[in-house]
């Protein structure tokens, strides 16, 4: 069944933990290919909740550089897109949290780094460089 056994969002995410990565991968991966509405809007609660918690953004950027497939990539890196617009500095208006100086440091290492300089997929590299 497609129960959601972890809707338990942990307040911190921790990329190298591989349940961590799949909870995020597969509700990633639910949202965008489930044809049940329902299933979907699931998945986006849960990737919602997961802007809560600290090591979310390091998550995402951990499924960018792996060998997932393209699309859900993609979703990772629109996703990473949203939160930086979203929360990169304080604002009345600004996302749930900030962005952490972790995160951010983890995200301007990855972009300069040779895997997101190598990357092969045209669609994901594109918003990498944007």
């Amino acid at each position: 069944s497609m129960d959601l056994p972890f809707l338990d969002i942990p307040p911190i995410l921790d990329p190298n933990n591989p349940q961590h990565v799949w909870t995020i991968l597969s509700s990633i991966e639910r949202g965008t290919l489930s044809t049940s509405n329902e299933v979907r809007r699931e998945a986006e609660n849960v990737l919602r909740s997961c802007e809560k918690s600290i090591g979310y953004l390091q998550v995402l950027i951990r499924i960018v550089g792996s060998d997932a497939i393209p699309e859900f990539r993609l979703v990772a890196v629109t996703i990473i897109k949203g939160l930086v617009r979203g929360s990169w500095k304080p604002s009345r208006t600004s996302a749930v949290r900030v962005l952490s100086q972790q995160d951010k440091q983890t995200l301007r290492e990855y972009l300069i780094s040779e895997a997101a300089k190598n990357e092969a997929d045209r669609r994901v590299a594109v918003q990498l460089s944007t």
